[in-house]
């Protein structure tokens, strides 16, 4: 089951993420601000993945597009279609806000990631360029 999830600050504190998943084991978590979008998947009441997306508008396009951020999904429901449904639902979410396009960056060495996103339809499109203005170990 995939539903629209809107994290709040200590949600449940009994409950902690699962680690498998990227979301650490802290439950505190800032609420989403206008323009996010927070997905989880859930699979027999447990989280089986997540995806964070943002809303942004560059100055060069004439519509904003939707930036994803974050996507996951927990090693024993990997190649169940929980990720392309996870995919799809943050492009149904991008039509929804006037979005033009879905975007992301993904680092060279993700393989698997890069093979997943061709296979949902994603296309190569360019090169990041970061300098990093804090310490390394800080930024992702």
């Amino acid at each position: 089951m995939l539903k629209h999830f809107l994290v709040a600050p200590n949600r449940d504190p009994g409950r902690r993420a699962p680690r498998s998943i990227g979301l650490g084991t802290s439950t505190a978590c800032e609420a989403p601000a206008a323009g996010d979008v927070v997905l989880v998947a859930e699979r027999d009441g447990s989280i089986a993945g997540f995806a964070a997306a943002t809303r942004v508008h560059p100055f060069e396009y004439a519509k904003p597009q939707l930036r994803v951020s974050a996507i996951a999904v927990a090693s024993d429901a990997r190649r169940s279609g929980i990720g392309a449904a996870l995919a799809r639902a943050l492009e149904a979410r991008a039509e929804a806000m006037g979005c033009f396009r879905v975007e992301l960056t993904s680092a060279h060495a993700l393989v698997g990631a890069h093979a997943f996103w061709r296979s949902v339809g994603y296309r190569d499109a360019g090169r990041r360029f970061v300098r990093a203005l804090e310490d390394e170990a800080l930024t992702p």
